[in-house]
C-alpha cells in the first residue's frame, strides 16, 4: 500500500491553471470541510489508470481524522477534463494501492482505513464505467484475522 508524500504538492503536480481550478472546484464540492488553502492541504500523485492518465489526491491536515485516515480522491483524464471517480463525498483512507485486476479497463482501487488501533478495513473498489464502487470489504486485525464485512456506500 502507498502513501502520498509531503513533497507531492499541488504546485509540484505541474497542472495547467485551468486543470488545477477545475480539480479544486471538484474537491470543494466533495470534501467534508474546506481548507484555507488547497495548495497546502492537498497532496497529488500522477498515476496510470489503464489507458488514461490519473491523479490520486489526498488531504493532509484538516481533511484527516485522529486515526490517520484522510479524504482521498481518484481523478481520470477524459476528453472533457479531469473527472472525479467517486460519486458523492470522498472516502477516507490511510493508504491506497491499485490491483492488477481491472474493471472496465481501469485497475481496481484498494483503500485501507484505520478502524481502531488493532483493526484496518480494506476495501476494493471496482470501476463500473463511470465511477468506483465498493466491491469487497474486509477487516484485518493486528493478529491477521480477516473478517468479511458489508461494504457501505
Amino acid at each position: 500500500m502507498e502513501h502520498l508524500r509531503p513533497a507531492e504538492t499541488v504546485s509540484a503536480a505541474g497542472l495547467a491553471a485551468a486543470e488545477k481550478r477545475a480539480i479544486l472546484d471538484q474537491l470543494d464540492k466533495t470534501s467534508f470541510d474546506t481548507p484555507d488553502s488547497w495548495d497546502t492541504e492537498a497532496l497529488i500523485r500522477h498515476v496510470r489508470l489503464g489507458d488514461s492518465d490519473g491523479l490520486v489526491i489526498q488531504g493532509s491536515k484538516l481533511l484527516c481524522g485522529a486515526t490517520g485516515n484522510c479524504e482521498i480522491w481518484v481523478f481520470r483524464k477524459t476528453p472533457n477534463g479531469w473527472r472525479n471517480l467517486f460519486n458523492g463525498n470522498a472516502p477516507l483512507a490511510s493508504a491506497f494501492g491499485f490491483d492488477s485486476v481491472k474493471s472496465n479497463g481501469v485497475p481496481n482501487l484498494v483503500l485501507e482505513t484505520h478502524v481502531s488501533a488493532d483493526v484496518t478495513r480494506r476495501t476494493v473498489f471496482a470501476f463500473n464505467g463511470s465511477a468506483y464502487q465498493a466491491r469487497d470489504c474486509v477487516n484485518v486485525s493486528a493478529s491477521g484475522t480477516i473478517t468479511k464485512m458489508p461494504c457501505k456506500g
